[in-house]
């Protein structure tokens, strides 16, 4: 079975593919076949600026397939980080705390020098509590953060700063 999130990318790049093999100009029905094959001739000569689009778009698909990625990552973390706490009555101090609920790579992906920042030791979690985040903001300004209630929300660099000073 495919989870949600994959079926939704893969659509996303479904819908993304079909976009770019759409012409650049619209023809109407009513137009002449002559008319249609002139265009047709002419896309060699537009090829360059669509590839400029479509690489755009192609850029867009990546950083939505990360984003999806780095939000299942965050979000399984959270869990691990939250049923230990729940377990033994404080946070985790370290990623080798929560060794077993994590593959490899998210372990490596939230240590010192991972790509998460997390905040070690918080004994009761809330909705309120920010355990990790993405090191690095996206391209938009926003950062994916995880919160105690195992949720993981996308904020503002201002809603991130507010967030960080009532951890």
């Amino acid at each position: 079975m495919i989870p949600k999130s994959f079926m939704c990318l893969f659509t996303a790049i479904g819908l993304l593919l079909l976009d770019g093999c759409s012409p650049n100009s619209v023809t109407t029905p009513s137009a002449a076949p002559q008319q249609q094959s002139s265009q047709v001739q002419s896309s060699p000569g537009t090829r360059g600026s669509g590839g400029q689009a479509s690489a755009g778009a192609i850029q867009n698909v990546r950083q939505a397939a990360k984003r999806v990625g780095d939000q299942n990552e965050l979000h399984n973390f959270a869990l691990a980080y939250v049923n230990y706490a729940l377990g033994s009555g404080q946070g985790p101090s370290s990623v080798q705390e929560l060794r077993d609920s994590l593959t490899s790579k998210m372990a490596k992906a939230f240590q010192d020098d991972g790509d998460y920042v997390v905040h070690w030791g918080i004994r009761n979690p809330s909705s309120n509590s920010i355990l990790a985040y993405a090191k690095d903001p996206d391209v938009y300004g926003t950062r994916l953060v995880a919160k105690g209630d195992g949720m993981v929300v996308r904020m503002s660099k201002q809603e991130f700063e507010q967030a960080k000073l009532g951890r």
